[in-house]
């Protein structure tokens, strides 16, 4: 709950699209001090990070006098490790389907192990672990196990997290974008690999 309700111009009809501020003195000079980065742009960022976690959108109540809500949801059925088609090198049976109530230990083993994996992609990385597994596994493998098409942000947010800690390494490490690169997991990444299969099976 926010105390303070919508102000000026923004209102229930057209929040978040329209934005207004009740000194806006204060508010430019936060964006000149680089407080503030971009006007109007956290709520859709905020929804962009919960969409790309598979998690449901946050729910805002604008229709208080003196304050909002925010409400956040846990992962639903959709947001759960699923089965998921993938190419012959990934065995689909060994593709468990994660309880929800899992998850979070899960999330917290991994996130001890890999403190530079963001909040938002720790479930993504737990897919990419739970899919290499013991074997040598290519990109479009882990893009596609995680119903991701975009290359640079998975290489960006899940692989070079996890190579930056050894939980991962290349089959070609000196040419990260070597046509035949394949990933696998270390020695500390099969370690980690069977605590989030003992959690699962807990």
């Amino acid at each position: 709950m926010n105390p303070g309700g919508l102000y000026g111009q923004a209102r229930p009809e057209n929040f978040p699209n329209v934005n207004d501020y009740r000194n806006s003195v204060v508010a430019e000079m936060m964006k000149n001090l680089n407080y503030v980065n971009i006007f109007n742009h956290g709520i859709g960022e905020v929804q962009e990070l919960l969409k790309e976690n598979e998690s449901p959108k946050a729910e805002f109540n604008v229709s208080y006098l003196t304050a909002f809500s925010v409400v956040l949801q846990e992962p639903n059925d959709a947001g759960m490790v699923r089965n998921t088609n993938s190419d012959d090198v990934l065995d689909k049976s060994e593709l468990e389907t994660t309880k929800l109530e899992d998850i979070k230990n899960m999330v917290q083993i991994l996130s001890q192990a890999c403190p530079k994996l963001s909040q938002a992609y720790l479930i993504k990385a737990i897919m990419a672990i739970k899919a290499i597994k013991d074997q040598t596994v290519p990109l479009s493998c882990i893009l596609k196990i995680n119903n991701e098409k975009n290359k640079t942000r998975l290489r960006k947010n899940v692989l070079i997290p996890m190579l930056d800690v050894n939980l991962i390494a290349m089959t070609h490490p000196d040419t990260p974008r070597h046509p035949q690169q394949k990933y696998y997991l270390t020695d500390l990444g099969l370690a980690v690999l069977k605590q989030l299969e003992q959690e699962n099976k807990q």
